[in-house]
């Protein structure tokens, strides 16, 4: 299970080199130059910002302390601060140590000179204008309504990267006067960029730049090939054509939580659920309706601001995101007696609601949602859950694939049990086609000790036994390679010593059909396994 293990263990660095902890990145930053840490300063590079001295001394109203700004993976509006070594002049950013003496800071001769600067500053102080009561009003509700249409804490104007792009636009209409916000706003694409801009994401692209990281990885542990360390991990990655090319001569495996999101997209898919039967019935309408109804139901709470007298806020649906549809469908169902309250029992946007078919699409669709929270836990190793969670998700579609459905009723509008019945044939088919298991997802649930006896798969259709028949394929290679590789080591050394020893057993004339210790350890290595 070495590919397993080196699967985690790349995970970990991934997630080091991607989101570094507190310690390593201010490491990292200790190695910065003064002259780079001065630099960034002077441009106003928001990873660094001078804060008050706790001193006493007057010299700290002309110095203060650097501190370095690290970005916080699990909330990038409110970023780390972590303290350097350094102090620096208010004016000039000229560096000194924070163990420098007073007297020695008080000597300093600030190396701004040009009277330009001076009398810029002295321009922008004299030209500052008291703001109106009205303008602050103003912003008080353009601050409510950006928290607001956006489901963001108040806390969020308040946060770092808020007020550095707010004081850069404003700093922007200063230099250059009234100017259309598109012209600056960059595309939603070009600031999700995180890859070298005069590079296409191709396959071969990615490829050069993992083999980079990975070759700065060897140097740091004292290897010296990459390409060996690659060949020994088991890559986890989703199903984009740029990284199967990437990473295609190598070991991979597709990312489970992604392939479920996969499932669950075809399921949503507007041509299955709009298609029509032979009748020219659109089974599947009543879901269709139930969406466009809850969609429309959020949609006024907020924009009506009712929303915010909810104790459950309810969640607008992202197409993008299958997920997004059962938490608005959630949100809607925690909030319909709040909603009766205060819209009243015969509210419209309610009356259009089937709240039997809500009831059912939430219980047909949680599993999915929490098959994806256990696989995509990011402490503890999930592949060994992935086989008995496929197992789950079939056995919870199967209830439906076999519902028994009596003749229509005319009197009943929508047929539930029909309608789920379609769905769980639907997702049971894409399931098998789209999520398959690995042997490396067997070996890990085998590997489980609560598992051991594989009680998941059948017997009568021989799934156990191939499984078992594989791992101690396996197994026994392991013990082979390594047996090779202690008899290479000791015929190596016998050679290199020019060992004129007599070995114990002695040459004779039958010795090619002789069983060799290798031989005699594999055929152990057989009842061991078998055992």
């Amino acid at each position: 299970m070495l590919e397993i293990f080196l699967t985690d263990q790349f995970h970990l660095f991934y997630q080091k080199t991607q989101y570094p902890s507190i310690e390593d990145q201010y490491a990292a930053s200790t190695d910065l130059s003064k002259i780079s840490i001065k630099r960034k300063l002077l441009k106003g590079d928001c990873d660094f910002i001078l804060v008050p001295h706790t001193g006493k001394s007057e010299i700290w109203k002309k110095f203060k302390t650097i501190m370095h700004i690290i970005p916080n993976p699990d909330d990038l509006d409110t970023p780390e601060q972590s303290s350097t070594d350094y102090v620096a002049c208010v004016s000039c950013k000229e560096l000194y140590w924070k163990t420098t003496s007073t007297a020695t800071l008080s000597r300093h001769k600030c190396k701004i000179t040009s009277t330009q600067n001076t009398i810029e500053m002295y321009g922008v102080l004299k030209n500052k204008k008291q703001l109106p009561t009205q303008v602050k009003d103003e912003t008080i509700n353009k601050c409510v309504k950006y928290c607001s249409l956006g489901i963001r804490p108040m806390l969020a104007i308040k946060s770092l990267g808020f007020q550095e792009i707010c004081q850069f636009f404003l700093d922007i209409g200063a230099k250059y006067g009234s100017t259309d916000l598109n012209d600056i706003l960059p595309h939603l694409t070009t600031v999700s960029r995180h890859y070298p801009s005069h590079e296409t994401k191709t396959g071969e692209n990615i490829k050069k730049c993992m083999i980079n990281a990975f070759t700065q990885l060897t140097e740091i542990a004292e290897g010296n090939n990459s390409s060996e360390l690659m060949n020994n991990i088991t890559f986890v990655i989703d199903q984009g054509t740029n990284i199967v090319n990437a990473l295609r001569s190598y070991k991979r495996l597709n990312f489970s939580a992604h392939l479920i999101n996969t499932v669950l997209r075809n399921l949503f898919d507007i041509k299955f659920l709009s298609h029509e039967d032979d009748n020219g019935a659109v089974p599947l309408q009543p879901i269709l309706n139930l969406f466009t109804e809850c969609k429309n139901l959020v949609k006024f709470m907020k924009s009506s601001g009712k929303n915010s007298q909810l104790s459950t806020v309810l969640v607008q649906e992202v197409e993008t995101r299958w997920n997004t549809r059962l938490l608005m469908l959630e949100s809607i169902q925690k909030s319909i007696p709040e909603i009766i309250k205060i819209h009243g029992e015969f509210f419209c946007r309610l009356q259009n609601i089937n709240k039997d078919l809500l009831q059912s699409l939430i219980t047909f669709l949680k599993i999915f949602k929490n098959t994806s929270d256990e696989l995509e836990g990011d402490k503890k190793p999930t592949i060994q859950k992935v086989v008995l969670l496929k197992c789950l998700i079939k056995n919870h579609l199967l209830k439906y694939v076999n519902l028994e459905i009596n003749n229509l009723d005319e009197d009943v509008e929508v047929n539930i049990d029909f309608i789920m019945k379609i769905l769980g044939n639907k997702v049971l088919n894409i399931l098998h086609i789209k999520f398959q298991l690995s042997k490396e997802h067997e070996i890990a649930v085998f590997l489980w000790p609560k598992f051991k006896m594989l009680k998941m798969f059948s017997q009568e259709n021989g799934e156990r036994s191939r499984i078992l028949d594989y791992i101690e394929t396996r197994l026994l290679q392991f013990e082979i390679e390594d047996g090779e590789k202690r008899a290479n080591s000791a015929t190596e050394t016998n050679m290199n010593s020019n060992s004129q020893e007599i070995t114990s057993k002695e040459v004779t004339m039958f010795s090619e059909w002789e069983d060799s210790i290798l031989d005699e350890r594999a055929q152990q290595s057989i009842y061991k396994y078998k055992k």
